[in-house]
């Protein structure tokens, strides 16, 4: 004689996660997800090239930039690391000097540097998955928080 099951059986569900998982990582972004993302931080330096620019329109400019330093250190362009670290010191200039000011803006030479990276990040969003994008935000997230980031200091 059986005893009765105090549950119902409810088996676990299968998932197709793995499949979808190794899809996903390997999936780029399409034409309009890299259309946004360039849209957003091209309207961010073009306020703060005019001079209508506050802290947060910095902030998504060198968001920008670190995600293409990391996506350069991860492999894809990392023949451009220097470049880029050319391009924050630019914008960590300017961080000082609105903070001497109030005034947020680029210098001349931070600005071609800065319009360089973007050429350059353009290429690796084109060629970086989903994944890799993903993750190169979770690790400029995690150095921020460990409190890499530059300091007057290291300039």
């Amino acid at each position: 004689m059986k005893r009765p099951r105090k549950k119902a059986y409810r088996p676990k569900p299968v998932s197709n996660s793995s499949w979808h998982d190794a899809f996903t990582k390997r999936q780029t972004l399409d034409d309009d997800q890299q259309t946004d993302l360039s849209v957003a931080y091209r309207l961010a330096f073009q306020q703060m090239v005019s001079g209508h620019a506050d802290e947060e329109n910095w902030c998504v400019v060198v968001l920008s930039l670190n995600i293409a330093l990391v996506l350069a250190e991860w492999g894809l362009g990392g023949e451009y690391i220097d470049r880029i670290n050319d391009a924050l010191e630019g914008a960590f200039r300017a961080k000082i000097r609105a903070g001497r000011t109030g005034k947020w803006g680029f210098d001349g030479e931070a600005i071609q540097a800065i319009k360089d990276v973007f050429e350059i990040h353009e290429e690796q969003l084109k060629l970086a998955s989903k994944y890799e994008i993903t993750s190169s935000l979770i690790e400029v997230h995690r150095r921020a928080d460990a409190g890499h980031v530059f300091t007057e200091e290291a300039a």
